[in-house]
């Protein structure tokens, strides 16, 4: 018996996950906001300050994109993919902003951008992209691209949480006072049961405290009231041969990171898959990014694998709690003075917390993957070694080398490559092993 595959009793789960809302899960929901909102803001700053976004139109972009979190999320959960994942800020569109941006494109350009790469992803799901890649998906390519994702952007997560710059190299004092108390917090809640749901808030909560004892209180512009979204607010979208093509490869990464992590996440959530899981959710990620773009909003979202350690620290894997989240996401996303005050957290404080998660996921997964043997292990380390010799290297590449040469994308395809190789030679799947021993 695959450790991939659901226990018996995963579909009559399966139904109950989305059902009544059960006492704790407004709890929950707030605590997936706590969760997802603060890091996702780090994201979003990097992407308006790379798009052109100026100071007095980050309320625009961050309202856009908060709408855009909320609606891809609960569009996923109630018809997509329907799993407890959560669509948070996509890297391979954060690639694909940074090399029209340095093309000399402004946001009108990069919209387009984002319109035509939710349009091929939902092409993909259309034509059923999804029964090709899992012809060759196995459960070992499951926890190899589950690795190789963590680990690719688990360099860039630490130094935003130490604060690492030219001038500070090695991190900031208020940087590593507020990783130190994340990581302290968040780990030692976990044990507990009592308080493992509470983990990531104290974390959060703590990890701000002794970023403003250090650093000072950061500023934050309350003003304004409710406001709502506005069509086209960068204008006109601008399509040209240098706008499409980055964001169609950005489009084949989200498609793989979907159908991967829809694979990766109802087997580690213990919940039967639909048949037509995948394909539905490249198909409604196409029509959110499509309204999101038209909003606004230039970063679009992915599902995210982080969603798995949250749901285990949370301790409740229903969906609905979820849903309430993402309506709880996207009213905040109207109220201005909320904005201004998540864009004032320290985002050294968000970036612990998602380092702290990256971690639980790297620990979980090798625990599952070294009992298949050398062979598996292997396979691992091959997949791995881009994103190890990415991290060094990055820096002398141009925007366009990034986009091609991404470590997510040659790391699992290596790992595919070699798993079929070794299948053939040995005369069995590297994954079999375990199965071979239950």
């Amino acid at each position: 018996m695959s450790i991939w595959r659901p226990p018996h009793h995963a579909g009559s789960a399966r139904r109950s996950i989305l059902a009544r809302p059960a006492a704790g899960d407004l709890r929950t929901a707030v605590l997936w906001v706590l969760a997802v909102v603060p890091q996702a803001f780090g994201f979003w700053l990097v992407a308006g300050d790379v798009a052109g976004v100026q100071p007095g139109q980050t309320r625009t972009f961050v309202l856009a994109a908060m709408l855009t979190l909320g609606l891809a999320t609960l569009a996923q959960v109630v018809v997509g993919y329907r799993l407890t994942l959560y669509e948070g800020p996509a890297a391979a569109y954060l690639a694909a902003v940074v090399v029209v941006a340095a093309g000399g494109h402004g946001l009108a350009a990069i919209g387009a951008g984002l319109l035509v790469g939710g349009a091929t992803v939902a092409l993909l799901g259309v034509l059923r992209f999804d029964r090709l890649l899992l012809r060759v998906f196995t459960p070992l390519t499951g926890m190899v691209f589950v690795l190789v994702v963590t680990v690719a952007v688990l360099p860039t997560t630490v130094a935003r949480a130490l604060a690492t710059s030219h001038v500070h190299p090695w991190g900031t004092t208020a940087g590593w006072v507020a990783a130190l108390a994340v990581v302290a917090v968040g780990v030692g809640l976990q044990r507990p049961r009592v308080t493992r749901p509470y983990a990531l808030l104290v974390a959060l909560l703590v990890g701000a405290a002794a970023a403003i004892a250090v650093g000072g209180v950061p500023h934050a512009d309350l003003s304004g009231g409710l406001a709502l979204p506005s069509a086209l607010p960068w204008g006109a979208p601008q399509f040209s041969v240098q706008v499409i093509v980055p964001f169609v490869i950005a489009a084949g990464l989200i498609a793989f990171n979907t159908v991967a992590a829809v694979e990766v996440g109802s087997a580690m959530q213990e919940v039967e898959k639909a048949r037509l899981a995948s394909a539905r959710g490249l198909v409604v990620h196409g029509a959110v990014q499509a309204v999101g773009a038209l909003a606004g909003n230039v970063l679009g979202t992915v599902a995210r694998l982080d969603s798995v350690p949250i749901v285990q620290l949370l301790g409740n894997r229903r969906r609905t709690a979820l849903a309430i989240a993402a309506l709880l996401v996207m009213a905040l996303a109207l109220v201005q003075p909320f904005l201004g005050l998540v864009a004032a957290l320290p985002l050294t404080v968000s970036a612990a917390l998602l380092a702290l998660m990256f971690c639980s996921m790297i620990v979980q997964t090798l625990q599952r993957l070294w009992p298949l043997g050398a062979h598996a292990r292997m396979v691992a380390a091959v997949a791995l070694a881009p994103s190890i010799a990415w991290t060094p290297l990055q820096h002398l590449l141009s925007p366009t080398a990034k986009l091609l040469g991404n470590p997510m994308l040659w790391g699992v395809a290596a790992g595919l490559v070699l798993e079929r190789v070794l299948e053939r030679r040995t005369g069995r799947a590297p994954a079999t092993a375990l199965a071979e021993r239950a």
